[in-house]
């Protein structure tokens, strides 16, 4: 396909006497790097596969459109990667060989593109089918039943009638994979059968769920994917509950619609199941069971249907969660998701009566009436009135119409000023083009009497913003006392007259009693499990029964695509007075499919002066897919107090924004002390460690090298006898299509701990991943696949590994860089977000690097590139550097375990920086030694010694005076 461009734009007729603009072609140019494959000699029954690579020199992207064999075979397949390859770029093919009989044979593949020229020269194949001369005995192993949580091993006799020894590959894949396992081989699971005789090669079975579990087991002597198999089966006699589908979607339903759906409890074990719970949880009145069962007795196999009714009395997306609680020993929690939507608009009013209670002097006092567009279609208020006491007003006065954006809310600030002593009522009216609601009404009442307690949030309204599923975001929400006496805070909790969201939380704070101009803050959070709209209205009530409450409407949407922010949210920590400005930096990224067009980032109106853009990063205001931008922040804080805003992106109406939570503490003068305190929590024992190991073609000695010293590293767990509780996953450095990992846990099984059977055997066959991976390495992008949903929600992979009350670790080993496509600051952002919750106190994240370091490394058996993206992830996370050419592995992983299972009771992240010399650290209030512990200055953390005891429950101190 050719296309004719001119190299200068915007030549008009008659304006340039140098001549017709030269042209070029556009076009793709497919070419072959080899033209011709030999699979050699390949046994009877068993299969090769062989890949090379199909080049676009061209600039226009090709697409293979068919691949033709002559003669038609079936012995020989060609697959080609489905998407287009990019100009200049290349596509892999992956050729396979399964001969049917003792025999040559030869084909030609030819491949038809899109490209007009440079036809591609046919490919030839060509293998030869010999008689196999390694075997197994049996074929197919049965481990009969088990009990849960039991295991049983049987053998396999491999036999060898070759004269000289053979080197064969082991591996068990299937759908029931998890429950077996290899013993006794080696790298990358691989064993050698001697010239002329057998060797044994041991398997196991420890069902992991009830049932009949089948699996595979691959012996590949002659090449990947080139050997026999073992079938493999066991049962284990227990219940195991399963539900399908997943996810019910009612899908768009209109006014007055309904529907009903149904989904299937299946018992896939070997014993009667009981469900002994069906309950409908998340939802508001939309989603119903309309025959819910009180309980369910289900025989081996036997299954029964269950049905969910849809009618939406109100517009806008809608989700829910059917929960099944059984008695299945593995996993007793069946979940069904359940997502509908109307379309329309539904703008409702909250709250619908709005007191006042009793008020001290003329006022004005404020409070708000949240509009709320539940639906997906803006909603337009044509007109305002209030009807009654004139001493409630609109402030300012409505200008109308006006429209709220579906999932939008709207804030309205009525004043009331009483005159007279007593009660006064008033109604707020509002008309709307809402044909199922044209007319809203507040009801308003208030009364000037002698109280004095007037709690005030510092917003009506917290917008959050778009944020990436998986991760989360904080923001403080302040609460003063404006009034002119003491004042009590009762309670404070979502509003039960409003349908809240899961994915919205806060922090329940201790309740204090607020003297006059006095502040108390509560931590919200947002942290999205899918993708969509959330909503929430907190209601906080003085202690004054007369008082009505204050309500704060809570939003924000998860993002699967489109713009994110990283980190989510961002603490700037203590900070001095008249100090200066300290700089932080937001990456905003489009992970979406489509261009966007940013606007300027703002900083929240009603937020402190103390904030202000330092770098709004770049002066273009289009970002394509994959690209970011990173925005500079700076904390300038001319008063003493805790100061909150927020940095606001947005790009246009079609997409939703992301908004920044943005705090940071001031102190008055330099030489003010500050004490941060910390509580060692009683989940410090629990650590979940990800691995994440180049598998590309250098790194075969640097995995044995892993493998070989895991028992050093894996011996600090039981430092002190802390018998730290761990979670072990492995996943590779390779996203490249199906082939790679992608984030998903490799090994048998996929996550290991202490109890888990011959947890260092496992490992090593889980690390040793061979050499064959990607050359694309991508390390930081494997991690977040692998933290983040779908996959750490998906029960056939990821789900189990990441708990949220465990400190989080993070191991990459490589001899390359990190190729992700994402900049360094957005997965330090990920990994920041990933444990933030409105819970002042987080379980720590550290990213850990085994690589060439700033500079590359060499010895004399091994070589590393430099590594400064993975340098920058550790300097921005906390953690350990350690190099890939080290001597002695042994030492390093040990120091690196070292680091990782005493996170939680030797590091302590302050949120200033001290001036030098000036720190004090205290334990239960003794003072420590400076001897025994030290400050990391890169991370802002205080740093015990390993040989220092801390246990759960003890408090740590941390005092210094401020530097600039």
């Amino acid at each position: 396909m050719y296309r004719w461009t001119p190299l200068l734009a915007g030549l008009v007729a008659g304006g340039c006497e140098c001549g017709a603009p030269e042209l070029i072609a556009l076009e793709a140019r497919p070419a072959l790097v080899v033209s011709s494959l030999d699979f050699q000699e390949v046994p009877v029954g068993a299969q090769r596969t062989l890949t090379t690579a199909l080049d676009n020199d061209g600039n226009l992207a090709l697409t293979v459109l068919a691949i033709s064999f002559e003669p038609a075979t079936a012995v020989f397949s060609v697959e080609v990667q489905p998407n287009p390859v990019p100009p200049l770029g290349s596509s892999l093919l992956v050729a396979r060989f399964s001969p049917p009989a003792v025999a040559p044979y030869l084909a030609t593949a030819t491949l038809a593109s899109d490209a007009e020229s440079d036809v591609l020269p046919p490919l030839q194949l060509r293998g030869v089918g010999v008689e196999p001369l390694i075997s197994v005995d049996p074929t197919r192993l049965d481990f009969g039943d088990l009990a849960y949580g039991a295991t049983r091993l049987l053998r396999v006799q491999v036999h060898n009638a070759r004269g000289f020894d053979q080197s064969v590959e082991t591996r068990v894949e299937g759908s029931g994979a998890a429950s077996f396992g290899l013993l006794a081989t080696g790298p990358a699971g691989l064993m050698t059968a001697p010239a002329f005789s057998s060797t044994a090669l041991d398997v196991t079975f420890g069902p992991r769920a009830g049932g009949v579990h089948e699996a595979m087991l691959r012996l590949d002597f002659c090449g990947v994917g080139c050997g026999l198999s073992v079938g493999l089966v066991g049962r284990c006699a227990e219940p195991r509950i399963a539900v399908e589908p997943l996810q019910v979607d009612f899908g768009v339903l209109a006014t007055g619609e309904s529907a009903v759906r149904g989904f299937t409890v299946r018992n896939d074990g070997l014993s009667p199941l009981t469900v002994n719970r069906v309950e409908l949880v998340g939802a508001g009145t939309d989603f119903t069971l309309p025959s819910p069962p009180a309980a369910l007795t289900l025989a081996a196999g036997a299954d029964a249907a269950i049905e969910v009714a849809f009618a939406p009395t109100r517009a806008g997306e809608q989700s829910a969660q059917v929960i099944l609680e059984s008695d299945d020993p593995a996993a007793p929690t069946g979940r069904v998701h359940l997502i509908g939507r109307r379309s329309g608009s539904d703008l409702v009013a909250v709250p619908l009566q709005l007191e006042y209670g009793v008020v001290a002097g003329a006022g004005p006092h404020l409070r708000s009436v949240l509009l709320v567009n539940r639906g997906d279609e803006p909603a337009a208020v044509l007109s305002s009135e209030i009807v009654g006491s004139s001493r409630f007003a609109l402030v300012p006065p409505l200008v109308v119409p006006f429209a709220v954006a579906g999932g939008a809310t709207a804030v309205l600030d009525v004043s009331f000023a009483p005159d007279v002593a007593g009660n006064q009522f008033s109604t707020l009216r509002l008309t709307t083009d809402l044909p199922q609601r044209p007319l809203l009404e507040v009801a308003l009442a208030g009364t000037l009497g002698e109280s004095t307690c007037a709690l005030v949030p510092d917003a009506d309204a917290v917008r959050f913003g778009a944020v990436l599923v998986g991760s989360s975001s904080v923001r403080a929400l302040t609460l003063t006392n404006l009034g002119s006496a003491a004042c009590g805070v009762a309670a404070i909790a979502f509003s039960p007259v409003f349908v809240n969201d899961p994915a919205i939380s806060f922090a329940a704070p201790p309740l204090p009693l607020l003297e006059p101009g006095a502040s108390f803050g509560i931590n919200l959070a947002f942290a999205p499990r899918s993708a969509g709209p959330a909503k929430a209205v907190l209601a906080i009530q003085a202690s004054q029964p007369e008082l009505p409450p204050s309500l704060v409407g809570i939003s924000g949407t998860g993002a699967r695509g489109g713009l994110v922010a990283a980190p989510p949210s961002l603490d700037f920590g203590n900070a001095a007075v008249d100090c200066g400005v300290t700089e932080r930096w937001v990456s905003v990224s489009n992970i979406g499919s489509s261009t966007v067009v940013l606007q300027p980032p703002r900083l929240d109106p009603t937020g402190s002066a103390a904030f202000s853009i330092r770098s709004s990063g770049g002066s273009g205001h289009q970002l394509s897919p994959g690209e970011s931008r990173l925005i500079g922040v700076g904390f300038e804080p001319r008063v003493a107090g805790i100061h909150v805003g927020a940095l606001i992106v947005d790009a246009g109406s079609d997409v939703v924004g992301v908004v920044v939570p943005l705090t940071g503490e001031a102190v008055i003068g330099l030489q003010t002390t500050v004490t941060e305190s910390f509580s060692v929590a009683a989940g410090v024992s629990l650590v979940d460690i990800l691995f994440v190991v180049d598998n590309s073609g250098s790194m075969a000695d640097n995995q044995d090298n892993l493998a070989a010293n895991f028992n050093r590293f894996i011996r600090a767990a039981d430092f002190r006898g802390l018998q730290v509780d761990f979670q072990i996953g492995v996943t590779t450095t390779d996203l490249d299509g199906d082939q790679g990992a992608g984030g998903r846990l490799v090994g048998s099984p996929r996550i290991l701990n202490r109890n888990s059977y011959d947890l260092e055997g496992s490992f090593t066959a889980s690390v040793r991943q061979g050499v064959e991976g990607s050359g694309w390495e991508q390390g930081l992008a494997a991690a977040f696949a692998a933290l983040s949903p779908p996959l750490v929600d998906d029960p056939a992979y990821n789900l189990g590994f990441l708990r949220p009350e465990a400190a989080l670790a993070v191991v990459v080993v490589s001899d390359e860089d990190d190729q992700s496509p994402q900049p360094v600051a957005f997965y330090a952002g990920f990994l920041d977000g990933l444990k933030a919750s409105a819970a002042a106190e987080a379980p720590p994240v550290l990213f850990n690097a085994v690589t060439g370091g700033s500079g590359g490394c060499q010895s004399d058996s091994n070589a590393a590139s430099p590594a400064p993206r993975y340098q920058e992830m550790v300097a921005l996370t906390g953690g350990r550097s350690m190099s890939i050419c080290a001597v002695d592995w042994g030492e390093e992983l040990e120091e690196l375990g070292t680091t990782i299972f005493l996170a939680a009771t030797t590091r302590f992240q302050l949120s200033g920086r001290p001036q030098p010399g000036s720190i004090s650290v205290s334990v239960n209030g003794v003072q420590v030694p400076a001897s025994q512990y030290r400050y990391d200055a890169a991370s802002q953390t205080v740093i015990f010694d390993a040989e220092y005891a801390l246990e759960p429950g003890d408090v740590v101190e941390v005092s210094y005076v401020l530097a600039c």
